[in-house]
């Protein structure tokens, strides 16, 4: 039976060695396709617990899933996730499957030491530290705990560790499509510790838009790509106010102020400065809640974008989208890891509401309908930034959080 005293001396003992493996994770590039440089780490530490890990291929129907997105990497190279289990597993016991990702975010220019990491202030710095390889780590030292303490594990566990969550989501989509058995999925992501039960959905929208390419001086109609474009962007302001609205009325949401957003995060148009545009792309990434489905969210951006403009110009515009397809999802069920966190003291909302952010989480609710809820350690302020930064403190927390949740019943 696990104690306090018991943990924190098991802790305090093990606290350089965890330290470390926290740093030799997080010292390997692991941005996509760079996550097979982590294999021989991951097969070492896995082993460490008793646990084997195998590649995994890319299912060979990927390509033509309904939520596969585009990438050159799935497309064209051989990609591989991996899949860890215990060396004995009981089947008998209750399936929890962990869902971690491997792959980091690239880090920019300004920080070119993220795979260099540090502590300082009780903080671990580097790329992945919060998003999201530390909770790889807290996992298998929670499991170490218990086996160190002859504490009985009551859950059969699998960890899957997907590539490209960053990059498109087609890890995870080709392992639930290679299947998947579990009674819960828990997708471990920096939440601060607090649990969700879902999350908002996002879609990719490439909006282009055509004009004809002119003098600038010339007497003709004008017909301006980038004139065009910024027409569509209010309209994309406008359909944010519609969903935002309708988003006052999802009690499963209602811990947000601004549990979504439209965001126009690239512009590319213009072939000269004295000619009138011919060509200009918005991408854009557009979230949206449990009230629409991917393709009722695909129809109402073409209704703001192309329906609601001039009639004349509509014909200048198309809408692709080949990007991020994260549906949004909201799961009933309950799961006794809420207990062990609040035994824990960690504030939680008064109910489990839906995260802001989409993740590999709706893969599993959206095709195999498994109870599937998000958390982890690391705040989601200090992901994908030139800081990204863990406390030493939650990831303790962490620890002795899954240990009581992987030694209790159901």
């Amino acid at each position: 039976m696990k104690t306090d005293r018991l943990f924190e001396n098991w802790f305090n003992s093990n606290y350089n060695r965890i330290i470390n493996d926290v740093f030799n994770y997080i010292s390997i590039d692991t941005v996509t396709p760079n996550e097979e440089n982590a294999f021989c780490f991951l097969k070492d530490y896995l082993e460490s617990i008793n646990f084997k890990i195998i590649k995994q291929k890319f299912n060979d129907e990927l390509q033509n899933h309904r939520l596969y997105t585009p990438s050159s990497y799935s497309k064209d190279t051989e990609r591989y996730n991996y899949i860890a289990t215990p060396n004995n597993p009981d089947d008998d016991l209750f399936k929890t499957v962990f869902n971690i990702h491997v792959d980091v975010v690239p880090a920019s220019e300004k920080n070119p030491k993220a795979f260099e990491p540090y502590v300082s202030d009780g903080y671990i710095y580097g790329r992945g530290a919060c998003d999201t390889k530390t909770n790889l780590i807290a996992l298998c030292e929670a499991i170490r705990f218990l086996q160190d303490n002859n504490i009985q594990i009551k859950k059969n566990i699998e960890i899957q560790l997907p590539v490209e969550e960053e990059e498109s989501g087609n890890g995870t989509l080709s392992i639930v499509m290679n299947g998947v058995t579990a009674n819960e999925i828990i997708d471990m992501e920096p939440t601060n510790l607090i649990l969700f039960a879902g999350h908002r959905g996002c879609i990719t929208a490439k909006i282009n838009t055509t004009g004809n390419p002119v003098h600038m001086g010339g007497q003709t109609k004008e017909i301006s790509a980038i004139n065009i474009a910024i027409e569509v962007i209010s309209k994309l302001k406008e359909l944010e106010t519609k969903l935002l609205e309708e988003a006052k009325e999802n009690e499963n949401f209602a811990f947000w102020d601004k549990p979504l957003k439209i965001n126009v995060g690239k512009i590319n148009g213009g072939e000269w400065p004295g000619s009138i545009p011919a060509k200009c792309q918005l991408v854009c990434n557009i979230g949206f809640l449990t009230n629409y489905s991917l393709d009722e969210i695909k129809n109402l951006i073409k209704e703001y974008c192309i329906n609601k403009i001039d009639e004349e110009k509509r014909k200048y515009i198309s809408i692709e989208f080949d990007g991020l397809k994260n549906d949004a999802y909201y799961c009933k069920n309950k799961t006794n890891l809420i207990n062990c966190i609040k035994e824990q003291e960690i504030p939680q909302p008064e109910k489990t509401y839906g995260w802001i952010v989409s993740c590999d989480a709706s893969i599993y609710n959206d095709i195999l309908n498994i109870p599937t809820f998000i958390w982890g350690c690391g705040d989601l302020a200090d992901a994908h930034s030139e800081h990204e930064r863990v406390s030493i403190e939650q990831i303790k927390k962490e620890i002795s959080i899954l240990s009581d949740y992987l030694s209790n019943d159901n």
